[in-house]
């Protein structure tokens, strides 16, 4: 629990409330109440967020209102729509209504709700944002996936997708684990951070439709994971549509990856794209569109990234029994989005286990130090099991529609990734990344609780939303 005292005056907000200075609500009233509120409270924002925990706020005893007589009129008022919004924000019956209202308000209003109070943070305007009135297109990125492998992916990250486009908006959408007080490697990047949600998954109810579109073969948690992942990607639309309506914008372009990605080149500036195309990655199609990486404007995104709200639509058309790549082909078709198959320099790190050698349906893990472009290929730390020529015939008796890396180069390299972790994988990692991408991982491994906790509360304090558990439970007990 949070507990906020809350004292008001004509002059606006002691403690960043609900009404700010010169509300029409009630611009001269003076008023004391002391309240308790759920740390979770009115963290609800964009009605998008469809996964997010209703409403909650909880008050202490009878609150105490103190009154000048002249004023009891507008603050009986203001006491009144206090209660009736107490009132719907627990009835889930009125969430919807209340969620319109409540986006209605000012940016400054709603900040106060985040984790950290208003009067804590940093300020948010960043110079490296698009200011109003520039003719430089507005670009908004966000970060999606489980933070596992950050402190070897993070400043790749930073370094070759962030830097690149260094007035873009950044936006954060996590799963809780123990391994989320990784992200603070993003801490000192230059953009500017505008909503970041590191939250609790929530099981997605699996209906009948759900059941005859999406098949759970070869997802390590059948349908449900696939669920949660599109619930993951679609939710970058719901805290920008928020983001845009708090600022008065719309973005022109948007870019959406996975933190686990592996980074070994930038990418290319914003007038490599074509406005009507949608870009993914060429190979590890599984039979669809890769879907590690898209880029597009905001319409095509928008189509692009609404993996859960689509799924009714395909199976009115007729799909049946898809897995991922599969559905996010099927709904870029479904919305006449024409999607464009480049190579990309960043690769998946991931730990688990694939037959070796792979065969004609099977599923290649590169080595990270591998040339080339991958692709968003599947690739992990080790020592190579094919190298040279053997590689290449490796991957030549790939299914080209399947896991296909595509038009790599001769300097590719292959895991036999049915072994375990390599023994000393930091050290080849600093070798393979260098010494400043090295930084990371040893700042991570070898920083206190004490240091990771006060590194939470100042990455917090550089969002212009951030909602999060607290740094205590975020950062590892020892």
């Amino acid at each position: 629990m949070l507990e906020r005292r809350t004292a008001w005056k004509g002059e606006g907000w002691a403690g960043g409330g609900v009404v700010r200075k010169g509300s029409s609500i009630a611009p001269n009233v003076d008023c004391y109440i002391d309240t308790t509120i759920d740390s979770d409270a009115f963290h609800d924002l964009p009605s998008a967020w469809s996964e997010l925990d209703e409403p909650r706020l909880m008050g202490r005893g009878r609150p105490k209102v103190l009154v000048r007589p002249q004023r009891w009129v507008a603050c009986a008022v203001f006491l009144l729509l206090f209660g009736i919004f107490l009132s719907r924000a627990l009835n889930p019956a009125s969430l919807a209504n209340s969620f319109a209202q409540f986006r209605r308000w000012p940016r400054e209003s709603i900040l106060g709700y985040a984790t950290l109070d208003k009067d804590q943070r940093q300020d948010t305007k960043n110079k490296t944002s698009v200011e109003d009135g520039s003719a430089a297109p507005r670009v908004a990125i966000c970060l999606v996936g489980g933070a596992r492998a950050f402190e070897l992916t993070g400043l790749t990250i930073k370094k070759y997708v962030l830097d690149v486009y260094e007035h873009a908006d950044v936006f954060l959408h996590v799963p809780v684990d123990e391994n989320s007080h990784k992200l603070t490697l993003l801490k000192d990047t230059s953009n500017k951070l505008a909503v970041a949600r590191i939250f609790v998954p929530k099981n997605i109810p699996v209906t009948y439709k759900l059941q005859e579109v999406l098949t759970g073969v070869n997802s390590p948690n059948g349908v449900q994971g696939l669920l949660q992942y599109f619930s993951l990607v679609e939710g970058c639309l719901g805290m920008i549509s928020w983001y845009e309506e708090m600022n008065g914008f719309k973005y022109d372009w948007i870019i959406r990856t996975r933190v686990d990605g592996y980074w070994r080149k930038p990418l290319p500036q914003l007038s490599f794209f074509e406005p009507e195309k949608y870009y993914i990655p060429i190979g590890s199609s599984f039979g669809g569109y890769n879907d590690r990486l898209g880029i597009g404007t905001r319409r095509t995104s928008w189509a692009a990234l609404s993996r859960l709200s689509l799924i009714p639509k395909l199976h009115e058309l007729g799909y049946r029994d898809l897995n991922s790549e599969k559905a996010f082909k099927a709904q870029l078709a479904a919305e006449n989005i024409t999607a464009e198959q480049n190579e990309f320099a960043f690769c998946i790190l991931t730990s688990r286990k694939y037959g070796w050698p792979p065969g004609w349906s099977g599923v290649p893990v590169a080595a990270i130090q591998s040339a080339g472009n991958l692709n968003g290929a599947k690739c992990r730390l080790c020592h190579p099991a094919a190298t040279g020529q053997y590689a290449m015939q490796v991957l030549s008796g790939l299914d080209p529609l399947w896991g296909w890396m595509g038009p790599v180069q001769k300097g590719v390299q292959l895991c036999n990734s049915t072994q375990d972790e390599v023994s000393g994988w930091e050290e080849l990692f600093d070798e393979v990344s260098g010494p400043k991408l090295s930084l990371g991982r040893k700042k991570i491994k070898e920083r206190s609780r004490e240091e990771c906790i006060q590194d939470i509360k100042e990455f917090g304090k550089r969002w212009e939303l951030w909602e999060a558990p607290d740094a205590e439970e975020l950062c590892p007990s020892s």
